[in-house]
C-alpha cells in the first residue's frame, strides 16, 4: 500500500512474501495466523496489473466513476463494467480535465485528481479500490465486519453465504476476507 502511495507502483508477491517474517514478530497483529494463510492471501492480491483498477482476478465488476469537471460545470456519472485485469474506458466524456472519484461494489472510493479528457475519453488512471465495504456505505467499520460474521465459512451458492462481505471474489466467506476488512478497518473511501 505505501509503496502505490508513494511511488505509484504495486508491489508484487515475491516482494510481499520476503516481508512476512518481519510481519509475524510476536507483537504484530499478524503473529497468530500461519504463513500458509497469509502466502495465500498474498498470492490473490498479486494477480492485480498497474493499469486500471487494482483489485483481483474475478469476473468482470461493474464501477461507478463520478467525474467532477475542473470547471464546476456539473458532474457526470458513469457506470461501466470493469474488466476482470481491471482495466477500463470512459467514452464519450466531454473534453475536459476531472476529478474522477471510483466506487465499487465491496470496496472503498478511490479519488483520483487532474485526469486529463481532452481526447474525450479517459484511460490509464491508476486507482486502488480498498476492499472491505461489504454494506457499500463507503466504510470498512464493525457493520461490515458483523455481516462477514454472519456469513463466515459459508460458500456460494450455499444459505448464508454473502456475495458482499466476499472481498476477494473467490465463492467463500472466510480468513482472505477477513484479513482483508482488517487490514482496511476503520477506513473511509473518499469523497
Amino acid at each position: 500500500m505505501d509503496a502505490y502511495k508513494h511511488e505509484g507502483r504495486t508491489v508484487k508477491y515475491v516482494e510481499q512474501a520476503n516481508r512476512l517474517p518481519a510481519l509475524k514478530r510476536p507483537a504484530l497483529p499478524l503473529s497468530e495466523i500461519y504463513f500458509q494463510v497469509l502466502q495465500d492471501c498474498l498470492k490473490r492480491l498479486d494477480t492485480g496489473i498497474d493499469v486500471g483498477i487494482e483489485t483481483f482476478a474475478a469476473p468482470a465488476r461493474t464501477v461507478t466513476f463520478l467525474l467532477r469537471p475542473s470547471d464546476n460545470s456539473g458532474d457526470l456519472v458513469k457506470t461501466v463494467s470493469v474488466a476482470p485485469n481491471g482495466v477500463f474506458q470512459l467514452s464519450n466524456v466531454p473534453r475536459k480535465n476531472y476529478t474522477i472519484r471510483i466506487k465499487g461494489e465491496r470496496y472503498l472510493a478511490a479519488k483520483v485528481n487532474n485526469v486529463d479528457a481532452s481526447g474525450g475519453n479517459v484511460s490509464g488512471v491508476m486507482a486502488l479500490l480498498k476492499a472491505g465495504d461489504a454494506n457499500n456505505d463507503n466504510a470498512a467499520d464493525i457493520a461490515d465486519l458483523l455481516f462477514l460474521i454472519n456469513a463466515y465459512n459459508k460458500i456460494s451458492p450455499n444459505a448464508g453465504y454473502l456475495a458482499a462481505a466476499d472481498f476477494d471474489l473467490d465463492g467463500s466467506n472466510d480468513i482472505a476476507d477477513l484479513l482483508l476488512l482488517i487490514a482496511n478497518y476503520n477506513q473511509l473511501g473518499e469523497n
